[in-house]
């Protein structure tokens, strides 16, 4: 059964927005700490363990946020008017 979401974006009054809702970047990391929460709960219940220092470099291989923000992949992108 398909699903349908919204996310709001928009933009401070300092860069020709409403500021009525988060802007990209907002979202953006957002993203990525839900993603590393989730990952330490997950993996804390799976391996029955207590959060200790030992855990956070088990979330942090394991985040695909965190990798993808954290590799930079180069973009090139390209504008063609025709």
């Amino acid at each position: 059964m398909p699903r349908r979401f919204a996310i709001d974006i928009d933009e401070p009054f300092e860069l020709g927005g409403g500021n009525a809702y988060a802007n990209p970047q907002k979202y953006l990391l957002a993203a990525l700490n839900a993603c590393i929460i989730v990952g330490y709960a997950a993996l804390c219940a799976l391996q029955g363990i207590t959060l200790e220092q030992k855990i956070h470099q088990i979330v942090l291989a394991t985040s695909p946020n965190f990798y993808n923000i954290t590799r930079a992949v180069r973009v090139m992108p390209e504008l063609v008017i025709k």
